[in-house]
């Protein structure tokens, strides 16, 4: 997982997945392995990587095989494509900052702003109103997920043919 979810899994780091029963305990990645295998960890649960912020879906894991589910040989970071160009964003911290200066949605299950990203930091993001001119501050550890939509297939960088929504824990 560091370097993104295609690149596996690290002999020695500790991983933790969260699933619709909370989040587990650190483990070994044999330990997360087995867990796919026992069918505790479910392909659509997110695993974390110790020391990083972000959270990556179980199922786009390599080396993980879960029951009645096909291995995954290699998987997207976020997506591809029409023009066959690839993206890959080796950390959350690179992903936002291909959308400084552009419209995202900042979602908490509630309430959805459209807001402009504003700064990435090394631990947070900022993004304003540019109506109210509020500026919030998002820790990424708020961060339940990022949805990259395709808006365009015919745009030429990532930037300009995906929208992001990044959804938080709490209220923005």
């Amino acid at each position: 997982m560091p370097g993104g979810s295609n690149a596996g899994m690290a002999v020695g780091a500790q991983y933790r997945y969260r699933g619709a029963s909370g989040i587990s305990s650190w483990m070994s990645a044999e330990q997360l392995r087995e867990a796919a295998k026992q069918g505790d960890l479910a392909p659509t649960d997110e695993i974390q990587a110790a020391g990083r912020a972000d959270w990556v879906e179980a199922s786009s894991v390599k080396g993980l095989e879960f029951p009645g589910a096909e291995p995954v040989e290699e998987a997207a970071n976020l997506s591809t494509s029409s023009s066959g160009h690839h993206i890959k964003f080796q950390t959350l911290k690179e992903l936002l900052q291909a959308f400084l200066h552009n419209d995202i949605e900042i979602r908490d299950g509630r309430d959805t702003l459209s807001l402009r990203l504003a700064a990435v930091g090394t631990d947070h993001f900022e993004a304003t109103d540019e109506e109210s001119r509020r500026r919030l501050f998002l820790p990424y550890s708020r961060i339940r997920r990022i949805v990259a939509e395709e808006t365009s297939q015919t745009a030429l960088n990532y930037r300009e043919a995906h929208r992001i929504s990044v959804w938080i824990d709490g209220g923005a």
